[in-house]
């Protein structure tokens, strides 16, 4: 930044990757950008989109904190997890696990979700036995959650190729902008009862 001339006063922000060398705690850049400018604010970019995920309505809050908790009634205890594997083999379904959903990577938030909707009928059956409250309050919140199911895919291919080392800056701007025109598609497409791409 002093080669190119980049006064540090006019740094207000900063994107970074996550890794190591940019936000280690004592050499990483972030740490010694924050010596040099003490208002700046870091984030990772992914870490950025997380925290704009987190601003969800109340019913769709509510019905992913449900979904959240029927994963882990059968992911928690390895006993249910073993009765839930064996349900889906016998039910014949295309998997036999849920995904763990982690505050840390919210892309597992999307995949969770997508594999939840793939074993729906299992898990209903399931909990049914095990969580009679819990498999009523999943029924009332579907149409929420496979909502939320589509969204976060949606979410998770756009951040999906935004990863990588040889994503520029020009080419992460695209694909950003590309996306915003297919949110309006979106929106157009379920104005008028069109789930095409849903």
């Amino acid at each position: 930044m002093q080669e190119q001339n980049i006064n540090l006063e006019n740094v207000t922000a900063v994107a970074t990757d996550g890794a190591p060398a940019m936000v280690g705690r004592y050499r990483g850049f972030a740490t010694l950008l924050k010596q040099k400018v003490p208002h700046v604010t870091i984030h990772c970019v992914l870490h950025r989109t997380h925290l704009v995920a987190k601003k969800l309505s109340g019913e769709l809050h509510e019905a992913l904190m449900i979904c959240i908790r029927s994963i882990n009634k059968i992911k928690a205890h390895p006993l249910n997890s073993r009765v839930f594997a064996k349900l889906c083999e016998k039910n014949d379904e295309t998997t036999n696990r849920l995904l763990m959903h982690t505050e840390v990577r919210w892309l597992s938030r999307g995949d969770s979700l997508q594999r939840l909707v793939d074993v729906f009928d299992s898990t209903m059956e399931f909990l049914g036995e095990v969580a009679p409250l819990l498999c009523h309050e999943l029924k009332k919140c579907k149409k929420h959650f496979l909502y939320l199911a589509d969204i976060y895919s949606k979410f998770n291919e756009i951040q999906k190729c935004l990863q990588g080392r040889d994503v520029t800056v020009i080419q992460a701007r695209t694909i950003i902008m590309g996306f915003q025109v297919k949110l309006g598609l979106f929106k157009n497409s379920l104005d008028r009862r069109d789930y095409k791409y849903f």
